[in-house]
This record gives structure tokens, sequence and C-alpha cells, in this order.
């Protein structure tokens, strides 16, 4: 088991559009392909989670399709970035000053209105969390961590420990920043 990080299909959605909670549909001949590729690719019985957006849950019903031994299970704390106001309207629309601003505090400024980078992080990790938790009460026999469950777990537990990491490392790192910080350091805080 191992840790994968998958992205929709293209959204159904035109070009120069600000869209991250709106629930779009995805592009279904990209979805179907995406599902055959890591239908080849994934593991067997690999724990699937999907945010509720329509454009996720194609593409987790598309490979349960394809691979019955990998149902999803929707959690909307994995929802994209809400974008409040500004989702469905064109990025000239909403014009450069907006954009600078939250640019000029990409980590805490809630673009729109809606949410910003830090609380996405927060409830993403919180999802993260759940999930090592479910892996260590895997690894347990009678509130031990048994040797032999944690082996045939040992890739899962890395991943899971390593993807940890780097959300802590995120979650500092933008917690470190001052308010006045130039949006390039913010974002490399991010990296």
């Amino acid at each position: 088991m191992k840790l994968w990080l998958v992205r929709h299909a293209p959204p159904c959605v035109p070009a120069g559009v600000c869209y991250g909670r709106t629930d779009l549909p995805a592009e279904e001949a990209a979805t179907l392909d995406l599902a055959r590729s890591l239908a080849a690719q994934l593991p067997p019985g690999l724990a699937v989670r999907t945010s509720p957006a329509v454009r996720c849950r194609m593409l987790a019903d598309a490979l349960h399709a394809l691979r019955p031994d990998l149902p999803a299970t929707t959690d909307a704390r994995l929802h994209e970035l809400d974008f409040g106001a500004w989702e469905m309207r064109g990025w000239d629309d909403i014009g450069p000053q907006a954009i600078a601003a939250w640019t000029a505090d990409f980590a805490r400024h809630a673009p729109g209105g809606g949410e910003s980078v830090a609380q996405m992080l927060e409830r993403v990790a919180a999802a993260f969390d759940e999930a090592c938790a479910a892996l260590a009460r895997e690894c347990a026999v009678d509130g031990r961590v048994d040797s032999r469950s944690l082996d045939r777990q040992q890739v899962a537990a890395f991943e899971l420990a390593w993807a940890g990491a780097d959300l802590l490392a995120a979650e500092t790192g933008i917690a470190a920043l001052p308010a006045d910080s130039p949006p390039l350091r913010t974002a490399l805080s991010l990296l």
C-alpha cells in the first residue's frame, strides 16, 4: 500500500475561469483514460479517499468500475480551495488588485472571502491524521503494535509519515512567516 495523490481530469469549465469548490463535472473521456491508467498501476486493496466534488467522484466511480477492490470513501475535508465570491468568475474580471492582495499573503488571505490556503491545509491535515490513526489501528493487536502487521503495512506507514512531514513543514512555514512576507517567500514556504 502506498500514498497516491491524484488530481481529477480537466473540469468542464471555460479557460480563464476561477473555480475551486464549485461542483463541476470533469471531461468524461479524460476521466476514463485516467481511471484506466490508475487501474493498471494501483496496488490491490488500496484505501481510496475522495472529495465529494462530482469531478472527483467521477474518477473514483470509474476506477471502482474497473477495479472493484478499490471502493472510495468520500471525505468533505478533501474539497478544493473555496474561492468564495471569486468562484466561476473570470480571472480578468476579478482584477489584478484583488489577485495581488491574495498573492501578497498567499497562505493567510481568503480569496473572494472563501478560505485561505492555511485553512485548506488544516482540514486536509485532519483527514490525513485520521488516515494515519486508521493505519495504526490496523497494525495493532490488543492495543499494541504488532510487528507482522506493521511489516505488511510498512510502505503505507512510511508514505503516510513522509506526507505528514510535508504537511507539517508547510503548516510550520506558513505560521512562521511575518504578515508582510513577499509572495515568493510565502510560495516557497509551501514547497
